[in-house]
């Protein structure tokens, strides 16, 4: 039983849809259904810039407005598919792929690794 209650905590402490509102993501478009768009951290409760705007606004999308001074206007980045909240995501600018490189490279360590283990016990 006390295995079931940690895990539960786990869950509870852990889980951020937990406190997600999910009124406020069905504005947004399908791939922007995310907190980041508003908040400065997945679980935190800062707004970023775009947050700000949309409360001000009475939530309702401020769509003319260029909420992280990017040059896009938020209407623009929320049909990119771009977080009108980061002023780094903007329409046509390419992330470079930091996850692709990592785990590229945690590949290539592995089997280095294991060929030096490999002449080593040889």
């Amino acid at each position: 039983m006390s295995r079931f209650r940690f895990l539960a905590f786990l869950f509870v402490l852990f889980s951020t849809s937990m406190w997600a509102r999910p009124l406020y993501l069905e504005d947004l478009p399908p791939k922007l259904k995310k907190c980041l768009v508003c908040h400065t951290t997945r679980s935190g409760p800062e707004l970023n810039a775009f947050g700000r705007d949309y409360e001000n606004a009475g939530l309702e999308i401020p769509l003319d407005v260029d909420s992280d001074h990017d040059g896009f206007t938020n209407a623009q980045e929320l049909e990119a598919g771009t977080s009108p909240g980061n002023p780094h995501e903007y329409p046509g600018h390419r992330r470079f792929p930091w996850g692709w490189v990592m785990g590229l490279g945690a590949g290539l360590l592995t089997i280095w690794i294991a060929i030096k283990k490999r002449r080593s016990s040889s």
